[in-house]
């Protein structure tokens, strides 16, 4: 049940039209949370899917700039919905209080780690190590190919970009199927940007990112990025 839950609520990033079908879905999907998390108040996953999708749903008005994606560190965290986040925080907060029979699931370190990235609101700055040790015990519960990826991505911010391209580097040599995953190819080209690297390296990731790009959004912000590097 919190797959679909979660499922229901990533149509938003789709932004399939007419977008006033989207948010209606996005909403029953935040409002199926939270009716689960009322049913369910000591069950931990819950309480982290619960506050994960509003996090998540904090920064929809940060998202998009006509019609173009802003990536999460790039956006501007005045245009978040602070009240989400304080209701997100205190969800979690409330879960991660008193005695903890079981390890953190992969819903419930999904919203810690987005807590990490709320607190550039506070600080103007994102703690990278600690996500980067989150996404560490999130790979453990969960080895999925976008978990894995965006480790290699926190690992790039947190140590170098140098370091996050060699852990990209371990993990298609593990997997060659990541070839085809668009997420490997768009965190590749980010770094290989970040890191100086010759600027035919950084087209030929992106190009690869941009050609396996089904998301409009996603896309035009990867164009935009393969424009200016022109």
């Amino acid at each position: 049940m919190l797959d679909a839950i979660y499922a229901a609520y990533s149509v938003e990033w789709l932004r399939i039209p007419p977008d006033g079908a989207v948010d209606l879905v996005t909403e029953h999907a935040i409002h199926a949370s939270q009716l689960l998390l009322a049913a369910l108040p000591g069950n931990h996953e819950v309480r982290g899917l619960a506050s994960l999708l509003l996090y998540l749903h904090s920064r929809d008005a940060a998202r998009l700039k006509d019609g173009v994606l802003v990536p999460l560190d790039e956006q501007d965290p005045r245009l978040w919905d602070h009240h989400l986040i304080r209701t997100a925080e205190a969800i979690l907060r409330d879960g991660l209080s008193g005695d903890r029979p079981t390890t953190p699931g992969p819903y419930e370190l999904q919203a810690v780690i987005q807590t990490a990235h709320a607190l550039r609101s506070r600080n103007g700055h994102t703690p990278w190590n600690t996500i980067a040790q989150l996404y560490d015990a999130l790979v453990q519960v969960t080895p999925s190919r976008g978990a894995a990826v965006a480790r290699a991505a926190a690992i790039g911010h947190a140590d170098s970009p140098g370091t996050g391209l060699s852990v990209l580097d371990q993990l298609i040599a593990q997997d060659p199927a990541l070839a085809t995953f668009q997420p490997y190819h768009a965190t590749r080209a980010a770094l290989l940007r970040l890191s100086g690297a010759p600027e035919e390296l950084y087209q030929v990731a992106l190009a690869r990112a941009i050609d396996l790009c089904t998301h409009p959004p996603s896309r035009r912000y990867l164009t935009c990025m393969q424009r200016v590097s022109e």
